[in-house]
């Protein structure tokens, strides 16, 4: 069986005055309760690039996140990276692991290399834990909508809708808190109201970091402060230490 935690940011580091410091995954809102819950040893973690030629940052973030997870108690044996640099069979390799995370980054980027390895395709295939942070949690959707992240990307009229990996019908946006005023078109447009305007077209769920919505068995729990942006309205669904259940988008009643 497939499980998905849809995340916006997860911890298990914390910068310092010389670069970051590993620390455990954070638990608030149950994350590493729900993860053992599902598994709670971890022999192989596949970690998925959200750039594959920035080779620098993406092993810094594998080392932190495997690092952090065996904080957590997960005792992973091997982290394997996909990037450029992989030389192996990425179907085999993914379809033998206990975990896929899909870190965060630019969405479009990750997008585009996540089409070139045909990740769709593999984890179709897959019965195991996908986790997506950020911009790889809002690739795991069927469409992705994905606001411009600062002025150059507005400038470049870059799409903000794309096919994603097609996992679930729920899209979120990570990092709410700072989305209300991020101004990403150098007007005063923020991240919020370009959610605002596409929620007519299908509902947004707004997470707080450490939330997350975890998905299996065709049902869906949101942990953590979450809104759902639908309709031009914006409703807080659960606020943090909480959990709320949720189906294909909509609250179940």
């Amino acid at each position: 069986m497939k499980t998905i935690f849809l995340t916006s940011f997860v911890g298990g580091y914390r910068k310092t005055l010389n670069g970051k410091e590993v620390v455990e995954i954070n638990n608030s809102n149950h994350f590493i309760d729900r993860l053992k819950a599902t598994k709670d040893k971890w022999k192989t973690f596949v970690f998925v690039c959200s750039n594959p030629d920035n080779f620098e940052k993406t092993d810094e973030f594998a080392n932190i996140f495997s690092s952090a997870f065996n904080l957590a108690g997960f005792d992973i044996e091997n982290v394997i990276v996909l990037d450029h640099r992989f030389v192996g069979d990425v179907e085999k390799t993914i379809l033998s692991a206990d975990v896929v995370f899909l870190t965060g980054g630019h969405t479009p980027t990750q997008n585009k290399y996540l089409k070139e390895i045909q990740l769709d395709k593999i984890l179709n295939k897959y019965n195991g834990i996908v986790i997506g942070q950020s911009a790889g949690s809002m690739n795991l959707a069927k469409m992705v909508f994905s606001p411009p992240d600062n002025v150059e990307d507005f400038k470049s009229n870059r799409a903000t809708k794309f096919s994603g990996v097609g996992l679930t019908d729920i899209n979120i946006m990570p990092h709410m808190a700072i989305s209300f005023d991020d101004n990403v078109d150098g007007n005063g447009k923020s991240t919020y109201d370009c959610c605002i305007e596409e929620s007519f077209n299908f509902p947004i769920y707004g997470i707080y970091d450490f939330g997350f919505i975890e998905i299996g068995n065709g049902d869906a729990m949101a942990y953590g402060k979450t809104l759902l942006i639908k309709d031009g309205e914006c409703l807080q669904l659960c606020d943090f230490g909480e959990s709320v259940p949720i189906k294909r988008n909509n609250l179940i009643k």
